[in-house]
């Protein structure tokens, strides 16, 4: 083998290297991927909407995110309410987006219960009735 065609050799296989580093770190095919993908979709349900406000009757209230149209599975979605209790705080989505967490009061009234996940948040009533 001649000088030239080492030198040449060895230029293409540092060229290789180089690429296959750069494609490696470089997204979409590997890197660091976000902790927490940025939803552009959070929609947000409470169901039913109306419950008695003795304690034991629970409303589901469910948050479902999604990055464009498709789910967003491990995506950690936080709840606050204005009134009444949450049997979490805190959620991750399942495979289908969706977030579940119940809610319960004693006392009647309106609650305004948010979800948010990212950046994304989203606001929903349920109305705590008095025990007939």
């Amino acid at each position: 083998m001649t000088g030239r065609l080492k030198i040449l050799l060895i230029v293409f296989a540092v060229l290789i290297i180089i690429i296959g580093v750069w494609f490696y770190i470089s997204p979409p095919f590997g890197g660091a991927a976000p902790l927490q993908p940025d939803p552009s979709r959070l929609s947000l349900f409470i169901y039913p909407d109306q419950v008695v406000a003795d304690g034991k009757d629970e409303a589901k209230v469910i948050a479902v995110v999604k990055d464009r149209q498709n789910p967003v599975p491990g995506a950690q979605v936080f709840f606050k309410n204005t009134l009444g209790n949450l049997s979490a705080v805190e959620a991750s989505a399942d495979v289908n987006g969706q977030a579940v967490v119940y809610i319960s009061s004693e006392e009647a009234g309106e609650a305004i219960i948010t979800a948010v996940s990212g950046t994304m948040s989203k606001k929903e009533t349920i109305t705590f009735s008095s025990i007939k």
